[in-house]
């Protein structure tokens, strides 16, 4: 390359910086699911057990899911038991791992 001459290369310049969103993505996906077992309330540990996340690449989102049908009633509540959210503090625990605020998205 010439003396003061610049050249750009987009395409490894994007590539770098999605493989550091995906692996701080993955950092906080786990400290999300760290910080939502924690906090589950444990009858059978099926909930527990069940708690995982995902990373679309295409989208970049990330997903702290439980796989048991009643999941949306712990962390919701019902008319009977009030909510013990442990899927929305998980998500605030995996936005500061990230390295944002921990805020609403």
């Amino acid at each position: 390359m010439p003396a003061g001459s610049l050249e750009w290369r987009g395409d490894e310049v994007r590539k770098s910086i999605e493989r550091l969103v995906e692996a701080r993505m993955t950092q906080a996906g786990e400290a999300g699911v760290e910080a939502a077992r924690e906090l589950v309330p444990v009858k059978t540990g099926r909930t527990k057990a069940s708690l995982e996340f995902s990373y679309d690449r295409a989208t970049q989102t990330l997903r702290i899911s439980a796989g048991t049908p009643w999941a949306v009633f712990i962390e919701m509540g019902t008319s009977r038991v009030a909510a013990r959210p442990f899927l929305r503090p998980g998500m605030i625990a995996a936005g500061r791992a990230f390295g944002g605020s921990g805020g609403t998205a």
